[in-house]
């Protein structure tokens, strides 16, 4: 975690996305994976942001749309793929 002290303060982080199968699912990727690594960048006055250099999604883009697009919701995939 890397703490940037300016006017736009934010927090960055890198995110390890998984499960115990070590098989995800990212609806932006063309292949499963055993885990993803992401960049989350989090401002005090801003929505916070993905880096994800595998994506199809834009680079950054928005957590929100991030989790919408590439992670979904869990519902309509095989239990062996929920993260």
């Amino acid at each position: 975690m890397i703490w940037v002290s300016d006017v736009t303060a934010c927090m960055i982080m890198t995110q390890f996305i998984n499960n115990n199968n070590n098989s995800i699912k990212n609806f932006k990727l063309r292949v499963f994976q055993d885990y993803h690594v992401i960049l989350l960048q989090i401002g005090l006055q801003s929505d916070p942001l993905v880096y994800d250099l595998d994506s199809e999604l834009s680079f950054p883009c928005s957590l929100q749309l991030y989790a919408t697009q590439a992670l979904r919701s869990e519902h309509n995939i095989k239990p062996a793929y929920h993260r």
